[in-house]
């Protein structure tokens, strides 16, 4: 356990996954062209035991 509070979403507009335009495009790093194989998102923090039963 940490004392990490989280991430504070306020305020976030769209959340861009795997690509650079428009939040970055430093290095005209448009988007990526690897795989991705999984992403879940929780609106809630997951217990250790909700992650090793995910895993």
């Amino acid at each position: 356990e940490s004392d990490f509070p989280g991430i504070d979403w306020s305020n976030v507009g769209d959340l861009v996954i795997m690509s650079g335009d428009p939040n970055f495009s430093g290095w005209s790093h448009k988007t990526e062209k690897g795989q991705m194989d999984e992403l879940y998102i929780y609106d809630k923090a997951l217990t250790a035991e909700e992650i090793k039963a995910i895993m």
